[in-house]
């Protein structure tokens, strides 16, 4: 069968992907190319690797909606395409596999004539000269509106630790603990970690916060408190031993935490 550049076909009424084609008695058939839904949503600028993107969307059996991230040059390379696929659970038949590259390659032609490509951003925190605050999973716009953020391949490594747990209400409780004058060093410690994405508002770069002081004073817990206010407290802050985190990973966070505070725990002289 000769499917020629017919444009993408839509979804089944049963779900999953099909194709009409002509049989060789001059009958129009569908085939069926994949089992479930499996359509692209979104298309992606990385900057920093100099690539294009695709967000596509599959509906799997016991999961529901999935979305992965695959290379554009992945659907001109069938190895690359059919490794890609099935380590996003997406397991297409291996003699449907042609029609499957060429389902996708015209399904994202279509959406390039809908849709501009999004950047991919390198850096959380502020962006567009103030306009727009970025977050792992979204970027918050100053009209209020919510869109969906995509971070390069190094910022996403760095930034996994950014998530959202917990209510506000709970946190509140937890900071009362250093609601006394004697943590009067331990709540301005903590106070920055939570102010850092209004620091550029006194036309510096940054600033160091340093704790020192006798052991079992709270510097680490209280370094841990303030990591608490933007990620999982267990896992933002880096070691800053000679056996903690190399120069490159120290390097690789500063750059993607950006407006967000930079935690850095046992430092050495």
């Amino acid at each position: 069968a000769d499917t020629g550049d017919a444009l993408p076909p839509a979804p089944a009424a049963t779900g999953g992907v099909g194709m009409e084609v002509m049989n060789r008695e001059g009958n129009e058939v569908t085939i069926e190319i994949y089992a479930h839904d499996l359509y692209p949503i979104r298309r992606i600028t990385d900057r920093e690797r100099r690539v294009e993107q695709q967000v596509w969307r599959v509906n799997l059996p016991r999961c529901g909606d999935v979305d992965f991230v695959i290379d554009a040059a992945a659907l001109y390379k069938a190895d690359a395409l059919a490794t890609q696929l099935a380590n996003n659970g997406v397991y297409p038949r291996p003699s449907r596999m042609k029609e499957v590259q060429e389902y996708m390659s015209a399904y994202i032609a279509e959406l390039q004539k809908q849709q501009d490509a999004e950047a991919s951003f390198n850096a959380l925190g502020w962006h567009d000269d103030f306009q727009s605050f970025v977050l792992p999973d979204k970027v918050l716009h100053r009209d209020g509106t919510l869109t969906p953020a995509q971070l390069t391949t190094h910022a996403e490594s760095s930034a996994q630790a950014v998530t959202k747990s917990g209510t506000l209400q709970r946190q509140v409780e937890l900071l009362r603990f250093y609601s006394h004058p004697a943590y009067l060093p331990n709540q301005f410690f903590i106070c920055a970690a939570l102010a850092a994405p209004l620091f550029h508002m006194t036309g510096h770069a940054g600033v160091v916060v340093n704790a020192t002081g006798e052991a079992g004073a709270s510097k680490s817990t209280s370094l841990y408190t303030g990591s608490s206010l933007w990620a999982k407290p267990s896992k933002y802050p880096l070691n800053g031993t000679n056996h903690g985190a190399t120069q490159k990973a120290r390097a690789q966070r500063m750059t993607t935490m950006g407006s967000l505070p930079v935690c850095v725990d046992e430092i050495t002289t």
